[in-house]
């Protein structure tokens, strides 16, 4: 029998730590700051698997989330924490693996180096994504012009989806070679420089790119009644604040997957350690 323990997180952990029990009664599964009266202050004693929340870590230092306002605990505090050789499964950026790798006493296992676990995900953002900006507003997307920075994971799969809605899409992507990929997905291209005429017609903008993109000589283009819509990370394709200041119709919809549908987004995260939870 080995000793699991889940460190903090949102819905989707706490649907992980009930698929796990369910899959594994051979191993003992101990949860720390996943529901408000319940923690483990002896969580790291004996641990052979610590799961991390999905993202990791926030802030500078790297702390890891924790749930109902509980402070978590930092990498340094991790690593003093778990014994050596403990294995971590953890959502990390590039940034925070660079840091991990600075105690490598611990095992670390980064699920977002995994392109089936990125893909499974983006899938679900794009979905989640859709059906968000399609209810917020009196205006459906049927028939909407919609305006897509960025084709990658998530872009690709968010073009299908509006497709479905019979949305007339135009993608924004820097590199030619992106643009011509667009065309044969069959989707109209246009280059960032080309910004401010696309922006200027669409009903709906939705960002995928983790920088900004949109200045706000182009939010001032958008027509009225046209919504933007972020789904990058910080720091995002348009300044918030700036946005919101300039009356536009502005929306962020971070970490969909965990919060729109954390049954299926621990599902992914499942078949992703299951080999390793077997291993034990």
């Amino acid at each position: 029998m080995a000793r699991i323990v889940m460190l903090g997180g949102d819905g989707r952990s706490r649907e992980l730590y009930t698929i796990i029990r369910r899959e594994h009664p051979e191993h003992e599964v101990v949860s720390h700051g996943l529901w408000e009266k319940e923690a483990d202050v002896d969580f790291a004693k004996g641990a052979e698997l610590c799961i991390l929340p999905f993202p990791s870590f926030r802030g500078d230092p790297p702390r890891t989330p924790m749930m109902q306002g509980m402070l978590g605990y930092t990498l340094e505090e991790l690593g003093l924490l778990l014994n050596p050789g403990t294995l971590v499964a953890a959502g990390l950026q590039k940034s925070q693996a660079k840091a991990c790798a600075a105690y490598p006493q611990l095992r670390w296992v980064n699920l977002m180096e995994r392109e089936s676990y990125q893909l499974r995900n983006a899938a679900l953002t794009a979905e989640g994504a859709a059906a968000l900006v399609s209810l917020a507003s009196g205006t459906a997307l049927w028939g909407s012009r919609v305006l897509l920075a960025g084709y990658g994971r998530i872009g690709r799969y968010l073009a299908g989806i509006l497709r479905a809605f019979q949305a007339h899409v135009t993608v924004i992507a820097r590199r030619e070679s992106v643009r011509e990929e667009v065309r044969q997905d069959g989707w109209d291209a246009i280059a960032v420089e080309e910004i401010p005429d696309g922006i200027a017609q669409a009903d709906v903008v939705i960002n995928t790119v983790p920088y900004p993109i949109f200045t706000p000589e182009h939010l001032k283009r958008m027509s009225r009644g046209a919504r933007y819509v972020e789904l990058a990370s910080p720091p995002y394709g348009t300044d918030p604040a700036r946005a919101k200041e300039l009356g536009v119709s502005y929306a962020a919809y971070p970490g969909i997957p965990g919060v729109q549908y954390p049954r299926s987004a621990a599902q992914i995260l499942y078949d992703e350690l299951r080999g390793l939870i077997q291993s034990l």
